[in-house]
């Protein structure tokens, strides 16, 4: 559903369509500033097979906690080119939520978010590849990733860290690959990826 200039997208409307596999929802209303898109925390209730569920360019500024509870099949979820400014907007905190999110895939690219903390995505720790390239992040916590064991990917590029915690890293044992191009880092401590 692309272009389309959708301003709410109310509970159980995809509920009929039980073998729902992917589903993109693109208003571009972020070409008009003046219309923002908000989201029922029951929006995507009985649709069980969801696995992908792209909501970028809607102009969106939170999503409602626990909307993506129940959804047990969710692998990929992009909230890119939206007006987030912190990543517990997204409602999967262990303080907005209390179900976890098998989600592996998460595209936060290009929003307004200016830090993370560990707490933030504490209901996704199945989470292998995650996106904050493109938003004004200056602020990483210690414990950033912490609950993420899983992550094998991290795009941290194009944004405006000067630092990196020294432990940072520490508990990401299965990261492949790491973006930090565009940044204002002047300085790596030996430590950083022991």
């Amino acid at each position: 559903i692309d272009y389309c200039k959708i301003r709410h997208v109310p509970a159980r409307a995809f509920a009929g369509l039980a073998n729902l596999k992917s589903l993109s929802l693109q208003s571009h209303n972020s070409d008009w500033s003046s219309i923002l898109m908000d989201i029922d925390m029951d929006s995507f209730k009985r649709t069980f097979a969801l696995e992908q569920l792209i909501l970028a360019h809607n102009n969106l500024w939170s999503l409602p906690p626990g909307m993506m509870c129940g959804l047990n099949n969710l692998r990929l979820v992009n909230v890119s080119n939206n007006h987030l400014l912190e990543v517990t907007n997204l409602g999967l905190s262990s303080a907005s939520s209390s179900c976890q999110v098998s989600i592996v895939d998460l595209d936060l690219s290009n929003n307004f978010i200016s830090s993370l903390n560990g707490e933030d995505l504490s209901q996704v720790p199945t989470l292998e590849r995650l996106s904050l390239a493109g938003n004004r992040l200056s602020i990483l916590s210690d414990d950033a990733f912490l609950g993420l064991p899983q992550l094998k990917e991290i795009d941290l590029s194009n944004n405006q860290l000067s630092a990196l915690p020294p432990t940072v890293f520490n508990k990401s044992q299965h990261l492949e690959r790491l973006f930090l191009q565009n940044n204002s880092l002047t300085l790596i401590t030996s430590d950083l990826f022991a």
